[in-house]
């Protein structure tokens, strides 16, 4: 029978060779790495040892973070024409400034073979890229567009993602959403903030006007006043037992 030390015990050496990775060079980090697999292992031989559970560290980032090609925002642009070849400009903007740009030349001049000609450049390198796209009829007329994964063959996406050099499916990048990461308080937050955009409208011209206004306006509101109920409590539960003499509920 293997008796394998406890978990109390696997967690303090762990913290006890990380403290000593900097100043020793000699120690064989990767063999020790393994070694805390196999002590997991040995735990439960099924499941719940110290290295089972989903890997998320395998993910690149979240795909908002990304320069992406959106089928919404390239309708809206009036790149998506049945019959026509368009050719323009995209560009990404951070904090209120241009990022990035990229050159379009969609071509829908035959929806058997409908694509798209992205040119852009990284770090001075250009780079020609065609993506395949799909044209889906639609029930009351018109179609709706799809891309086609250049890496993922024949995966239909509708956000191009750009990653390692090229554009491709969320999937084939390895992105993942901001949400899937995000706590209680990250998306109450985030609700609050589509709210007040919504209530506030664009350009200082709110919309919509009357009830409908006064809906929207209680409704962020209340999410708001949620968020901070929710903030207090948070970090009363987190850090309250660091204040003498407060007595915070569980």
């Amino acid at each position: 029978m293997i008796v394998y030390p406890s978990r109390a015990l696997q967690v303090h050496c762990a913290r006890v060779l990380t403290s000593l990775k900097g100043r020793h060079t000699h120690l064989n980090w990767i063999e020790f790495s393994r070694g805390c697999s196999a002590i997991g292992q040995g735990i439960s031989e099924n499941m719940g040892g110290l290295s089972s559970g989903r890997y998320r560290t395998r993910n690149r980032g979240t795909i908002e973070e990304t320069l992406r090609l959106d089928m919404t925002q390239l309708r809206r642009l009036g790149f998506l024409r049945p019959g026509a070849l368009v050719t323009g400009g995209v560009d990404w903007t951070r904090g209120g400034e241009q990022c990035s740009s990229i050159t379009l030349k969609v071509d829908l001049s035959s929806l058997d073979d409908a694509h798209a000609i992205l040119t852009y450049a990284v770090d001075g390198d250009p780079k020609v890229q065609r993506v395949q796209m799909f044209a889906e009829p639609c029930q009351f007329g018109g179609h709706r567009f799809y891309w086609f994964c250049p890496v993922m063959t024949w995966r239909r996406c509708t956000v191009l993602a750009y990653g390692g050099g090229r554009f491709a499916c969320r999937q084939a990048q390895r992105l993942t959403y901001a949400t899937q990461s995000a706590d209680a308080l990250d998306r109450l937050g985030r609700a609050r903030d589509k709210a007040e955009a919504r209530a506030m409208g664009k350009n200082g011209q709110p919309h919509p006007r009357g009830a409908n206004r006064e809906r929207l306006l209680q409704r962020w509101d209340d999410l708001d006043a949620a968020w901070e109920d929710l903030f207090n409590a948070t970090i009363a539960r987190r850090w309250g037992h660091l204040l003498p003499g407060t007595a915070f509920p569980e």
